[in-house]
């Protein structure tokens, strides 16, 4: 249902349900970008629907509004190594109107493009790899494809985790990519490891 009037009863702070995901944040924040949707709802010049709870409802969905709310609050995009919607990441900020989010997607697809991304969970003995399907799709199965936002065809793989991982990244290195990264975290007594390694121009 809809209120009679914009979220302006919720003070400075908003508590928002984008697509059964809540959310709280501020006036303030949801407004930075005055040519946006988000600006244009909060500010009293669209009728907001709300749930049974009152929060202001956005039919949109509700996991990749944290990437949009985050950048509402310090202008940065931060997305996850293995970040792969970008696609619909996209959808979002065109839905929601805010230009210097749409720019900062574009630019973080063409960077990525050039990447190489090995993990390898130590548990179950299997590297999984993803990058350009003509540089990753001879390691091992190929389990997805698509298209990257320069049009560049990019594969997700999965490879035997028996193979030394010095083995893959000297393969990688004779193709032109050096290694530029490694982390590792443990989740449930499980460790992971990521490698990151970049083309040359």
């Amino acid at each position: 249902m809809a209120s009679s009037g914009a979220c302006q009863g919720c003070n400075s702070i908003v508590q928002l349900n984008v697509g059964g995901t809540c959310y709280s944040s501020t006036l303030t924040t949801l407004t930075r970008y005055q040519d946006s949707m988000l600006s244009s709802m909060f500010s009293g010049q669209w009728k907001v629907a709300r749930d049974d709870q009152g929060r202001c409802f956005i039919d949109r969905d509700g996991s990749l509004f944290s990437y949009v709310l985050n950048f509402l609050r310090d202008s940065t995009l931060e997305l996850p190594s293995d970040f792969s919607q970008f696609g619909q990441l996209m959808k979002e900020a065109e839905f929601y109107q805010i230009q210097p989010l749409i720019e900062a997607i574009q630019r973080e697809r063409k960077r990525r493009s050039n990447h190489i991304y090995l993990y390898h969970n130590t548990d179950v003995r299997q590297y999984r790899m993803e990058g350009p399907s003509a540089d990753v799709s001879s390691f091992g199965h190929r389990r997805k494809m698509w298209h990257s936002a320069d049009g560049e065809q990019r594969a997700e793989v999965g490879i035997d985790g028996t193979e030394p991982i010095t083995d893959i990244i000297d393969s990688l290195a004779s193709s032109g990519y050096v290694l530029t990264h490694t982390s590792t975290s443990t989740t449930r007594k499980v460790m992971y490891c990521e490698y990151i390694l970049r083309r040359h121009s």
